[in-house]
């Protein structure tokens, strides 16, 4: 997942991802590790991992993400 600062000012962020199946039951989450911070139009490549879902990975239907932005 690619994210960016389009803020004007340095951000530390955090993401997390839920994955539901097709009748809405979640079948993993994950988090992401630490960031760290980037500055104004910096972008970055991070990599979510999930663990305990590997059979089930492709039965994800819907995902929903959450994105925390701090300084």
């Amino acid at each position: 997942m690619q994210v960016k600062n389009t803020a004007s000012h340095p951000m530390k962020m955090a993401v997390a991802i839920a994955l539901f199946d097709d009748k809405n039951t979640l079948i993993g989450a994950t988090e992401s590790a630490n960031i760290g911070s980037l500055d104004p139009g910096e972008a970055k490549e991070i990599k979510m991992t999930f663990r305990d879902v590997k059979r089930r990975f492709f039965d994800a239907k819907t995902a929903q993400i959450a994105l925390e932005t701090y300084h």
